[in-house]
């Protein structure tokens, strides 16, 4: 197929709209076998307004049919009367279920509808779809260089998570191995490193204790000698209005949580002082496997590749972060402590996403967005209990027989 699949090399990046992350996390892991980049929209409403800010053209946008507020349709439908009126200047693909095959093949035809897709998606479908679109290759391709372009940078990378501090780092060094890499775990001590350094690069969390990354950006604006040192947001998605309140705070630019090489590639290329793309990524175009398991190693593979010391080392710190939540999340319970919930939420579910555990993922996101400490959120404090211990078992054994 990888002949056939060759038109695929001219989409460079794609807008995936589907309001369910495990969704656009598995579309986002097969469309970066193929080093494309995704920009997420949990929402129609979310899709337009990122079409309206007119940032970059998307070769192709990838729409869910069924979703809260505004349903697919209604979106195509908006984007062709306020922005792209034709299939050619806009190729759209639909994503849908059999059921709903009946209602919409009319309305597919009536607004320029490209593809459609039926759910779930299979990669050798999905890659069969997209090289049949008729996307025109830029003409003015960037040179293409070794690794060694990047390798004496140095990077910065503020997080507080060590599991996704890991994948940052371990992307980064597969990129450029010889990178000077400094970590720390919060704004205060992201301030303190810039007032006597200057990064080629900062990795910046949004949410961190202390100083979060908003405030420490401020800050490090201040310092003359960094006040245009490129900094990226790490986020949890794309928020509305999160794009704003990272350029506002002074941040060059954001990528959505986890990271894949891509992200990391595209970053780099656009802000350092030459348009350069990096060769030798990984292209393995094995099909996902079915994600119907609560630990689904493929999606960690997907993010960091196959090498077993990296999987074997984001996996024991998961457990140790694991540990630790469940530990927290006893005492949280007793103190009926709501900001705290919501933090650890957030920080558990970066673990969660990061690692493949779908069902927990699930789960710490609704404790990330709790906004009240009643029955029915301690009911969720005790399933998120009991999935940490199944997630610890599965993990557990998959180091036992695998690594």
């Amino acid at each position: 197929k990888t002949d056939d699949w060759a038109t695929i090399d001219n989409i460079k990046n794609i807008l995936v709209v589907d309001d369910n992350l495990n969704n656009r996390l598995i579309v986002k892991s097969m469309l970066a076998l193929r080093e494309i980049e995704v920009t997420e929209a949990a929402n129609g409403l979310e899709a337009l307004q990122i079409l309206g800010q007119k940032i970059t053209k998307f070769d192709v946008i990838l729409m869910d049919y069924h979703m809260p507020y505004m349903d697919g349709l209604e979106t195509i439908k908006k984007i062709r009367e306020n922005f792209y009126t034709s299939a050619d200047e806009q190729p759209i693909m639909l994503l849908y279920s059999s059921s709903d095959n009946e209602t919409i093949i009319n309305a597919c035809k009536d607004l320029n509808v490209n593809h459609r897709l039926m759910k779930p998606i299979k990669i050798n479908e999905l890659y069969n779809s997209l090289s049949k679109l008729r996307v025109l290759k830029s003409e003015a391709e960037p040179e293409v260089v070794t690794t060694s372009k990047f390798n004496k940078m140095l990077v910065l990378i503020a997080e507080d998570n060590p599991v996704n501090a890991l994948l940052a780092k371990s992307i980064l060094l597969k990129i450029a191995p010889d990178a000077i890499i400094v970590e720390v775990v919060n704004g205060q001590e992201a301030v303190e490193f810039c007032n006597h350094n200057v990064p080629d690069m900062i990795l910046m969390d949004i949410q961190m204790p202390i100083m979060n990354g908003y405030e420490a950006t401020k800050l490090i604006r201040e310092i003359p000698k960094n006040a245009k040192t490129p900094i990226v947001a790490l986020t949890a998605g794309n928020v509305k209005g999160e794009r704003e309140k990272c350029l506002n705070a002074g941040m060059s630019d954001f990528v959505a949580k986890p990271i894949v090489e891509n992200d990391i590639l595209e970053l780099f290329n656009k802000w350092q002082t030459q348009s350069i793309k990096i060769e030798g990524l990984n292209n393995n175009e094995n099909e996902l496997v079915k994600q119907d398991s609560q630990f689904d190693i493929n999606i960690l593979k997907n993010l960091i590749g196959d090498e077993a010391t990296i999987i074997a080392q984001v996996l024991q710190l998961a457990i140790k972060e694991l540990n630790q939540s469940s530990i927290l999340l006893d005492k949280i319970a007793q103190d009926e402590n709501l900001s705290a919930l919501n933090s650890l939420g957030h920080k558990l579910h970066g673990t969660a996403v990061t690692a493949g555990l779908q069902n927990l993922a699930n789960i710490t996101r609704s404790l990330e967005n709790t906004i009240v400490f009643d029955k029915n959120c301690n009911q969720l404090i005790n399933n998120a209990l009991v999935e940490i211990e199944v997630a610890l078992k599965q993990i557990s054994i998959y180091l036992e027989n695998e690594i």
